[in-house]
């Protein structure tokens, strides 16, 4: 249901029930834009998502939308419309460069903003050179999904093992399971459910879905990471952009079972060496970042 929200003299326009996979990550943005309105210079009638709405008055109108899928993506990956090959070294053969992808290009090409979960992605489209993705990389916004408040870095006295794998078919990450180290669960969406879920667990897997596509899931992984749960993940390609990338636990695919059994045989001491103040500045400063970042949206 799409939902209007008036601050001063501009007027939010979003759905107040999203998709649920990306669903937390949309209303976040909803509400950074709502904080930063009301020192907007001018009125704006602001619409999230591809959404037909009647607008009240002569403000003028700025569509953006959020931007869910990998732009790093290897030959062979599925949904590529184009074959546009990049600058970034493929992270496990340095013959191969990474294709440089934006799923639904002219639809998000056409907004006024796009919003980014992923500085990754951002940096792929940026050092590729090519003028196709100059005005995408204009507007395009980045805002990291810290969906809390606050953040949780308690050890837990015991804890479960997981993933978050949807139930898309994925090969690898079924092979992965095989292991019986971790539990994979599933259909939990919500802040309060995914903070329960945390508050249990001490380890979480972070596995790509297929061969091909390799940005950084952050949208699974850093909500979790605020709520003091230890990630190993598989590798990705310019972690040296991600904020917190010192914090994580990365190994390549197949050394991920014997990893996370080590992680689990000394989670203490991986704890200690994860959480501490120098996290916690870090993520305080990428929410900073996230308020200065959306008011790029008022400048429209």
């Amino acid at each position: 249901m799409i939902q209007a929200v008036r601050v001063g003299n501009s007027t939010l326009y979003f759905n107040n029930s999203p998709s649920h996979i990306t669903g937390e990550y949309y209303i976040y943005c909803c509400k950074l834009i709502l904080q930063s309105m009301s020192s907007w210079e001018k009125p704006l009638n602001v619409v999230v998502g591809p959404y037909n709405v009647s607008i009240e008055g002569d403000a003028p109108l700025v569509r953006i939308d959020i931007q869910p899928e990998h732009t790093l993506v290897k030959q062979g990956g599925r949904s590529v419309d184009e074959v546009i090959v990049g600058s970034v070294k493929v992270i496990d053969n340095p013959d191969e460069n990474y294709l440089v992808r934006v799923a639904n290009f002219d639809y998000f090409n056409s907004l006024h903003n796009t919003l980014e979960y992923s500085l990754p992605n951002i940096v792929n489209l940026k050092l590729s050179g090519i003028g196709k993705f100059d005005d995408y990389i204009k507007k395009a916004i980045h805002i990291a999904p810290i969906l809390y408040d606050s953040f949780n870095f308690d050890q837990r006295e015991d804890g479960r093992v997981i993933s978050m794998f949807t139930s898309n078919a994925s090969p690898r990450r079924d092979k992965f399971l095989e292991c019986g180290e971790v539990e994979n669960v599933q259909n939990v969406y919500s802040l309060n459910d995914l903070k329960n879920l945390y508050r249990e667990t001490r380890v979480m897997v972070n596995v790509h879905q297929t061969d091909h596509h390799h940005t950084f899931e952050e949208l699974r992984v850093l909500p979790a990471l605020c709520n003091g749960v230890l990630i190993v993940s598989e590798d990705v390609p310019l972690k040296e952009h991600i904020p917190y990338s010192d914090h994580i636990i990365w190994c390549p695919y197949h050394c991920l079972d014997s990893k996370v059994k080590e992680v689990k045989s000394n989670y203490r001491e991986y704890h200690r060496k994860v959480f501490n103040e120098k996290l916690k500045n870090k993520l305080l400063t990428m929410v900073e970042k996230n308020k200065k970042n959306i008011l790029k949206i008022g400048m429209n």
